[in-house]
Order: C-alpha cells, then sequence, then structure tokens
C-alpha cells in the first residue's frame, strides 16, 4: 500500500505458474476453494489468467508476518499440472526506518540558535512512544534533549535537537536507533 495515497490498496499477493494451471472454466473467476493461507487473511482470490492467481486482501498486510499457501492441487489446478511443491512460504514487507536527513541547523534571524535536526522515514506507521525511547542524539557519550514531530500518518519523524551551545573545538553529534523499535 502507498501510504501517502489515501486511495492506494494493500498490495495483492501474485503467485505466477510457469504454465497454464487454472481450470479453463475458471479463468477471470473468482475461487473460493483450493488454497490454504496461514495464518489466515480475509480477502478474495481469483484467476486473473490462465497461469496468474491473485489475492486481493481486504486490509493492510501484518508487518513481518510469516504465510504459507497450500494448494490443492485436484480442486484449484488443471489436471496434469506438475508442481514442484503444493506450497508456498513467503513473508510481507518487515518494519524498516532510515535516516533521510541529518543536519546542523543555524537559526537565520537568530544565528546564536544551533540545533541538530533529523529526519526519519519509516516503511509503516510507526509506534510514536516507542520510537522515542529507542531514538537517542549523542554529542560524544552524552545524551541530548531533542523533540519530535511527526506527519499525519506517523511515516515520518522530525526531531531537533534542544538549542546546542558551540563547542570550543569541532565536535560531531551522533544519531542511535535501537533494534528494539
Amino acid at each position: 500500500r502507498d501510504l501517502n495515497d489515501p486511495e492506494s490498496k494493500p498490495a495483492p499477493l501474485v503467485v505466477r505458474f510457469g504454465e497454464p494451471a487454472a481450470p479453463i472454466a475458471a479463468i477471470g473467476a473468482e475461487v473460493s476453494a483450493g488454497l490454504k493461507l496461514a495464518p489466515a487473511v480475509a480477502g478474495r482470490w481469483h484467476w486473473e489468467d490462465e497461469s496468474t492467481l491473485r489475492f486481493e486482501p481486504a486490509g493492510d498486510w501484518p508487518v513481518g508476518q510469516r504465510y504459507v499457501l497450500q494448494f490443492e492441487r485436484t480442486t484449484l489446478l488443471r489436471a496434469g499440472l506438475l508442481l514442484q511443491s503444493d506450497r508456498l512460504e513467503f513473508s510481507s514487507a518487515p518494519f524498516a526506518a532510515q535516516i533521510t536527513k541529518a543536519e546542523f541547523y543555524q537559526d537565520p534571524v537568530d544565528p546564536q540558535t544551533k540545533k541538530t535536526v533529523v529526519t526519519v522515514r519509516f516503511s509503516h506507521p510507526v509506534d510514536s512512544a516507542r520510537f522515542e525511547r529507542a531514538f537517542r542524539l549523542l554529542a560524544g557519550r552524552e545524551p541530548q534533549a531533542f523533540t519530535t514531530t511527526y506527519d499525519e500518518k506517523r511515516l515520518f519523524a522530525y526531531m531537533q535537537s534542544a538549542p546546542l551551545a558551540m563547542a570550543e573545538q569541532e565536535s560531531q553529534m551522533r544519531v542511535e536507533v535501537g533494534r528494539d523499535l
């Protein structure tokens, strides 16, 4: 699903067979038997064409979930079709976070006001409390205070450090995000 597009739908599961697999009468039709998806997901199966089986989930796929799809050959597939396996394993997309921007900011109106600004993009809406526990902004080994704001869908987090005192010598700011995010 493109979370930036309110009209988008969850990504379908598309199974492409290397040769025609659908019984002729089933092409273009909804499939109501012959498949078992575990764990179960509400949605609609149909034969898109003779070798493409498509599943349209009713809602979003759970994050990082492992699935097993079992085909019942005699019910689902054309007679005589040979398969290497009647079982398919796959996973939905895992949660991911990426720092897209990290910069030093100096206020153009008040040059004495200096901050570190960091932008993080998430693959799925983030749990803000969990993220803020996992995020650290460090000057050397010293944790720095910061504030966080989010976009409407919680796909982006924007962190700003508290105003920074300028060090007498060059220094660096380090960003850490814990693995328990």
